[in-house]
């Protein structure tokens, strides 16, 4: 079998190849798969059969550094994962792929030991995202033992609904999915991260990214605005007139001086400043650049698609389309945007103005004011697509300690 496993070329790439398998449950996910994979793992093996192979293989023969495990034909995926745990390499990263689009489904498969769990339809470039992160979460891992998954959303021009997207993630994330979570809003005029989530703008942002030299823990901690135990937020609103000088090393400071009780940073960045924060872009995970499905969209959508890239070329970028269904006379066909801005779409985010409505007069979420509408279950999977990783397990860290005794400020 050491053919089958033997991933990495040695005589043409070397050692730096990660090993990847992937074991499928049926023609769709293997077609997925193989997009995913052609261009960074090209001699990834792919076997017929799912979980139920999976464990017959590694059994017998050592783990590859990563996996792609079909559990959609299992009766208890998380115990079935949980044995194939037991038989690979502590340091292998799992992807599980299933049908059951449930946040307990997720949390269940994480605790068994997978690093992310991915609900179908799965696009390739979902796929290679997840994996994109599992290698950087091995990667982080063997050098210091920490973890922070940093993502970055960008709207394709104003009014797209870039900031109700961020402010839904982080909230997910923290919520339903227990992570410790800052949401920085960089519009330090115009922004309405904290106007979403009924919280006072915090003060010390400014501050901090033109005096980079006062960033340290306690400073971040007194600056941010807390919405509960696990969701901080770094926010402005700051004079309209005034000229804004962002020091270029401050977003590193900033995110390098986090606490050590995060465990993810959402970003919501204005596209005006994607050109001027190209180290920023490239330092993060994940690059979630949201959309209409107009002409003006597919356009600056290709144009800033065009930016990152060369920018953060290691970066992953998902493309969401969002406020689907707005007004379909209007409306690009989705193929017709996808070959215009050449970029394939993750997920469409339904249009959904009541919900959106009583969130934006209740300074609430989406989850909390529309928990089983459609556009909050294709956040959920967004969010899971996005989040990767481990479930944090409950800590008493520094800004917790510091914001126990209330949910805001």
């Amino acid at each position: 079998m050491k053919s089958a496993l033997a991933f990495v070329n040695e005589s043409q790439s070397g050692l730096g190849l990660e090993q990847l398998a992937a074991y499928v449950g049926d023609d769709e996910t293997r077609a997925v798969v193989q997009a995913a994979v052609k261009s960074r793992w090209p001699t990834a093996s792919i076997h017929d059969g799912g979980l139920a192979v999976a464990l017959g293989i590694v059994s017998q023969e050592p783990s590859p550094s990563l996996m792609i495990v079909d559990v959609g034909g299992s009766e208890e995926p998380a115990g079935a994962i949980r044995s194939l745990m037991t038989l690979v390499d502590p340091t292998t990263r799992v992807i599980a792929i299933g049908s059951v689009n449930d946040v307990g489904v997720y949390r269940e498969l994480i605790a068994a030991g997978a690093t992310d769990y991915l609900v179908r339809p799965v696009t390739p470039e979902t796929l290679e995202s997840a994996l994109i992160g599992a290698e950087r979460l091995s990667t982080a891992m063997q050098d210091d033992g920490k973890r922070l998954k940093t993502i970055a959303v960008v709207g394709a021009r104003d009014g797209v609904g870039a900031t109700t997207f961020a402010v839904n993630v982080a909230w997910i994330m923290a919520h339903e999915l227990d992570k410790t979570v800052a949401l920085i809003d960089l519009d330090l005029q115009f922004g309405t991260v904290a106007l979403a989530l009924d919280l006072e703008p915090s003060h010390g942002l400014r501050e901090a990214l033109e005096k980079p030299d006062r960033i340290d823990g306690l400073f971040i901690a007194s600056a941010m605005s807390h919405e509960s135990e696990r969701l901080f937020v770094l926010s402005a609103e700051e004079p309209i007139e005034d000229h804004i000088n962002v020091s270029p090393v401050a977003l590193d400071l900033l995110l390098d001086t986090l606490p050590d009780d995060f465990d993810c940073v959402v970003i919501d960045l204005p596209p005006r400043l994607v050109a001027s924060q190209q180290q920023l872009l490239a330092r993060v995970d994940t690059v979630a650049l949201i959309s209409d499905l107009s002409i003006p969209g597919m356009r600056d959508t290709a144009r800033l698609a065009h930016v990152i890239r060369a920018a953060a070329p290691e970066t992953a970028l998902m493309v969401i389309a969002n406020k689907v269904g707005t007004a379909k006379s209007g409306e690009l066909p989705k193929a017709e945007f996808t070959r215009g801005a050449e970029l394939p779409i993750s997920y469409f985010l339904p249009n959904d103005p009541k919900t959106a409505a009583e969130a934006s007069n209740a300074g609430r979420p989406f989850p909390v004011v529309g928990k089983r509408t459609p556009v909050v279950k294709t956040l959920r999977s967004a969010t899971l697509a996005l989040i990767g990783g481990r479930a944090a397990p409950p800590r008493a860290g520094i800004l917790v300690r510091l914001f126990a005794k209330g949910s805001k400020s």
